[in-house]
């Protein structure tokens, strides 16, 4: 198990997830369509991936990102392209008469062309009135594998919502979302569908004023790792790099970084082979300090601006201002009350700061201690940055 920094590990490098995939199946055998939440880097896109690469039988999975879609019409056309081009849905077909015969007749509501290292373009057949929506639509309920489900999974769909609403408006943003509710609704049992992404869509809809969009929807969460299994996962990782280590490091580093996501785990793990292969010598506690403290050098500020950037796209500028004030101050305090953070809202000119604080703690950036309802940041890790490099 190789220790893969950044992107989504696959294969035999993924850490498996035995319960969660475990839930998965158990809510698709029950037909239902699934809102898969976690906060970032918490390992959603490895476990789709895996559910990709390893499907059980009798069930297809097609992976599809739509964070860069800023319309339903590109959105329709994504899930076409995926859905078309999927060697899985390929490897159906050869079995299913019936599923064959519905690609066809999608086929024959549009024209597709290989180009390049872009893969499958998939356009609208000429002289044709329909919409990629109609034409995804008529799809739906026309198709039947023949006892076969056919999974899509979108990765970053909130964003997509948030980016429609930004370029067209709460009414266009809410009116996509109600007819991907229409589509759950009717579309052959044949087909499901899994929602994740880095913004929480519930904290998203609140917010346009219309929870029921998504009430369809059943929630299955991703926690970070359990105390065994992050010891399992370093473990590996650290014998794969043939790294040697006293008693009781394992234990010392989960303990630093508190908060058990496999990105940082596996950045913290990165550190400690470099610390293993300078010296040879077998990691002791002072080792683990050591690694920790190089996590947060600027060399590694690619992996870590992504939950800075992330807040310029999750928030308007007034909310942003607010955001960027409160994890700072939480940064350098350690803590903030839940007053004194309602006082800084209404400082910065937020008049709803109830929904913005929802979402920073979904986003995985603060958590609610008790019993003191203070305000602090997920991840020790995190915090140690923020400090040093987001705080002027």
């Amino acid at each position: 198990m190789k220790n893969i920094v950044g992107q989504a590990p696959r294969g035999e490098n993924f850490f498996p997830r035995n319960r969660i995939v475990a839930t998965i199946y158990k809510r698709l055998e029950g037909q239902a369509n699934i809102l898969l939440s976690a906060p970032r880097r918490v390992g959603k896109t490895s476990i789709m991936r895996f559910l990709e690469d390893s499907p059980r039988e009798g069930f297809c999975f097609v992976y599809v990102i739509t964070e860069s879609v800023y319309s339903p019409e590109e959105f329709y056309r994504a899930l076409l392209k995926e859905l078309l081009g999927s060697s899985a849905v390929s490897k159906l077909k050869k079995s299913s008469t019936k599923l064959l015969n519905s690609l066809d007749q999608l086929l024959k509501r549009i024209r597709t062309v290989e180009f390049g290292a872009d893969g499958l373009k998939v356009e609208l057949g000429e002289g044709n009135s329909d919409t990629y929506q109609d034409a995804f639509e008529a799809l739906l309920k026309e198709i039947d594998t023949e006892g076969a489900t056919i999974v899509l999974m979108i990765d970053e769909f909130p964003q997509t919502v948030e980016n429609i609403r930004e370029k067209s408006g709460n009414q266009e943003a809410i009116h996509f979302l109600q007819k991907q509710r229409t589509f759950r609704q009717k579309s052959s049992p044949s087909l499901r569908v899994i929602y994740t992404g880095s913004i929480g869509l519930p904290s998203l809809v609140n917010k346009l004023g219309d929870p029921e969009l998504i009430n369809d929807l059943n929630p299955v969460e991703v926690p970070p790792l359990s105390h065994e299994e992050g010891w399992e996962m370093v473990e590996k990782l650290l014998l794969s790099a043939k790294v040697q280590w006293e008693d009781g490091v394992i234990d010392y580093l989960l303990q630093k970084i508190s908060w058990l996501i496999p990105f940082f785990l596996q950045l913290a793990v990165q550190e400690v082979i470099d610390v293993f292969e300078q010296t040879h010598q077998p990691i002791k506690k002072g080792d683990v300090d050591h690694a920790l403290d190089q996590m947060i050098r600027q060399r590694n500020n690619t992996y870590f601006e992504s939950y800075y950037a992330r807040l310029n796209d999750a928030f308007p500028p007034t909310e942003l201002g607010f955001v960027l004030a409160l994890l700072s101050v939480v940064a350098n305090e350690g803590y903030l009350s839940r007053q004194a953070a309602l006082d800084l809202a209404r400082e910065k000119g937020v008049l709803a700061p109830q929904p913005v604080l929802e979402a920073l703690q979904y986003d995985g950036y603060l958590y609610v201690s008790d019993p003191g309802k203070e305000f602090r940041f997920q991840s020790p890790i995190l915090a140690r940055w923020w400090k040093k490099f987001k705080i002027s």
